[in-house]
């Protein structure tokens, strides 16, 4: 399985959900015209051995419990590797020197990509699925898909 490569990207959500151990990342991935952008979505189940590493930002949030709209700051993928063994795969997840580094390993994964496109309506930019052309969430772009 090829993923698609995480690299100064927006990370929007990242959110770990211990009773049912999944981890799902959201993040914007390529701009594909000037008004088509592309997201994805990785759910990673099955999680063991998380580590994680803190930045030495002083604006301290729960790495694993962190969406871009709640915060006045953004946060970008520096580097988001995924290494397959034999059963499981190491993850390995790198948001640069101010916000650290989390580390895990899972034994699956899947990964979805939705196409939007933008439309400005009054003053403000509005997204839309490329497919269905359903108004979607910027910040939740994968909320019923």
């Amino acid at each position: 399985m090829i993923f698609p490569v995480l690299k100064e990207n927006i990370l929007l959500s990242i959110s770990y959900d211990k009773k049912t151990n999944v981890i799902k990342i959201v993040s914007d991935y390529d701009s594909i015209s000037e008004s088509h952008r592309s997201f994805v979505l990785f759910e990673f189940r099955g999680i063991t051995k998380i580590r994680l590493t803190k930045g030495i930002s002083n604006r301290l949030f729960n790495i694993l419990d962190y969406t871009s709209h709640s915060h006045s700051f953004v946060v970008v993928f520096q580097d988001f590797n995924i290494v397959s063994f034999e059963e499981v795969y190491f993850v390995e997840i790198d948001l640069g020197l101010s916000y650290g580094k989390v580390d895990f390993y899972v034994e699956s994964l899947d990964f979805k990509k939705r196409v939007l496109y933008a439309k400005k309506i009054k003053n403000d930019f509005q997204y839309f699925d490329s497919d269905t052309h359903l108004k979607v969430d910027f910040y939740h772009p994968f909320e019923n898909f």
